[in-house]
């Protein structure tokens, strides 16, 4: 069955094709993307929606990658206060 992304992407615009064969941590942040978009009111997921469920997400590699790069807190604050 297809998941909310999936339906949403497909809702958005019928041309895209949707992969099922995500992992199951890259489906929770396309999901967490996903609220984001729709907790701030856009239209379309974007960059700082992925980034945010990134962070939201927590345990993934990408978090860890700001985490050990020093940025996780910098970039969190820059996003949350866009």
């Amino acid at each position: 069955a297809p998941t909310a992304v999936a339906r949403a992407a497909a809702q958005a615009d019928p041309s895209v094709t949707v992969e099922r064969d995500y992992t199951r941590r890259t489906r929770k942040v396309l999901g967490l993307a996903l609220d984001e978009m729709q907790r701030r009111g856009d239209g379309l997921v974007r960059t700082e929606h992925l980034l945010l469920a990134i962070i939201r997400e927590g345990g993934g590699i990408g978090a860890e990658i700001l985490d050990n790069a020093g940025i996780l807190g910098k970039v969190r604050g820059q996003l949350l206060a866009a």
